[in-house]
């Protein structure tokens, strides 16, 4: 969900402390509004489910997108991948599981060295090699699964639309969803790494403003996780709830501290965070560490 709102701080319609984007940022971890408030702009980490929705609105298929991509020489490497987590989705003990191939029990083929050395350079604009497999995934199981549980047919229109949020008075911003068209119906996505994302504030935001009706140019709004699954979600806040909530985030995000939360609960999440390079050190082949200006706060 979070990715929303980092590519939404690349549009020219956020303003530089805003006190809204300031207490979602919060509500991810404080870390990451100290880096924006000060001025730092954040990277868009490559995720593997945004391109394959870029790609997807732009009308390529997937040999397309590796051509695109410069990874067209990896498409035997593809076909074997997809071919395998078919037959292992296909097994009778696997086919009422959301994502089977996510399980320790599914041995996946590694992408070989040699592909890793010969396409070092296209592969390191996805973020390493360790995000082909993943890119795969996305577009032959996760992509159908999401249109599968809308109940919306195989070649549905999808775009990344910019919707405009207004809240309480606060100044006008907008933020990126994707847009499904098909079967008579608009569909809003938002999108998660998080498979527990639906009770988290940051959905609930999103989904009451949504609710509300305004500037969404959408029939119903769906939270899609990493799983293939879509949530219908319903917010259990009023709008007085949320603002109080807000309104005491964007006042914490303006005075500190800003502890890296998310680092100090979940290591991985921080690979979602447009400001990871601010708070962790990598190098080489030792383990990577917290930066002494992200301690210090």
């Amino acid at each position: 969900m979070i990715a929303h709102v980092f590519r939404g701080l690349a549009l020219d319609s956020v303003q530089r402390g805003h006190p809204v984007i300031s207490a979602l940022l919060c509500s991810y971890c404080p870390a990451a509004v100290r880096w924006w408030r000060a001025g730092a702009d954040p990277s868009q980490p490559f995720d593997p489910f945004w391109a394959v929705l870029e790609h997807r609105s732009a009308g390529r298929t997937l040999m397309e997108a590796l051509e695109f991509m410069d990874l067209a020489g990896l498409a035997g490497f593809a076909r074997r991948y997809v071919s395998k987590v078919e037959d292992y989705r296909g097994q009778a003990r696997n086919r009422r599981i959301a994502s089977p191939e996510q399980l320790p029990t599914f041995l996946e083929e590694k992408l070989p060295l040699a592909y890793r050395h010969e396409f070092a350079r296209a592969l390191e604009k996805i973020g390493g090699w360790q995000n082909f497999s993943p890119f795969l995934r996305a577009w032959a199981f996760v992509f159908p699964d999401w249109l599968q549980q809308l109940r919306i047919e195989p070649h549905a229109d999808v775009r990344i639309v910019d919707r405009s949020i207004d809240f309480l008075k606060h100044p006008l911003f907008q933020l990126p969803f994707w847009q499904f068209r098909g079967s008579g119906r608009k569909i809003l996505g938002a999108f998660t790494q998080n498979v527990h994302a639906p009770t988290c504030f940051l959905t609930a935001f999103l989904v009451q403003f949504f609710e509300q009706g305004i500037d969404f140019d959408g029939d119903e709004m769906y939270i899609l996780d990493s799983l293939g699954r879509a949530h219908r979600y319903r917010a259990h806040w009023s709008t007085a709830e949320l603002a109080g909530i807000l309104e005491g985030l964007s006042v914490f995000a303006s005075s500190g501290p800003y502890p890296p939360l998310m680092a100090l609960n979940d290591l991985t999440a921080c690979t979602e965070c447009g400001y990871e390079a601010i708070c962790w050190k990598k190098s080489g082949g030792s383990p990577p560490s917290l930066t002494p200006l992200a301690l210090n706060f």
